[in-house]
């Protein structure tokens, strides 16, 4: 008697049913990898933006202003229209120095909250912020706390991410304290 070779309909659809099953539960992680990616990428452009400003103040001798833009040319309230940053005591491109400006976020949404209030962060020319220590948070469009992630400037200038303390999946502004996406 001859074997056959090849595989039933039934083992067909058995193989067919159980890579459906493993696509996914991969595809899940994969979106979750990438929001992470996102999350990151946002947070660490952002802390860039805030190191060239602080180092432009330090090198120019001047003030520099971080201000969200959505023109890319004057100061606006809405940060995720943009970011600009120039130097010199105006709050607009023509009134100082523009040293360069950040495209609009494609997702996502950031916010800046200071001791004293002000939409924007500026850097005197020692390269200390005038009383604004604050921190900057990344909100996903979903509001997922676990993607959320929080840039922490203190008075010397100096930024610092914030990190989980207490190993609960969402970054910690202080000890204990999670961050929040209004």
């Amino acid at each position: 008697m001859k074997k056959p070779h090849g595989f039933t309909l039934i083992e067909m659809m058995v193989v067919i049913c159980i890579t459906g099953i493993l696509l996914s539960i991969s595809i899940d992680g994969l979106r979750y990898l990438q929001e992470q990616m996102r999350a990151t990428a946002t947070i660490n452009q952002l802390l860039g933006a805030v190191h060239l400003a602080r180092h432009s103040a330090l090198s120019r001798h001047q003030l520099v202003t971080l201000c969200p833009t959505a023109d890319q040319k004057t100061c606006s309230n809405n940060w995720a229209t943009g970011m600009l940053i120039i130097s010199g005591k105006g709050t607009t491109a023509d009134a100082g120095t523009r040293i360069t400006a950040f495209p609009p976020l494609s997702h996502g949404r950031i916010e800046w909250r200071a001791f004293g209030g002000g939409k924007k962060l500026q850097f005197a020319a020692t390269g200390l912020t005038f009383s604004q220590n604050g921190t900057f948070t990344y909100c996903p469009d979903d509001k997922d706390l676990r993607m959320a992630k929080a840039l922490i400037i203190n008075k010397a200038g100096r930024a610092r991410m914030a990190v989980d303390l207490n190993k609960d999946g969402i970054v910690d502004l202080r000890a204990g304290e999670p961050v929040q996406c209004t």
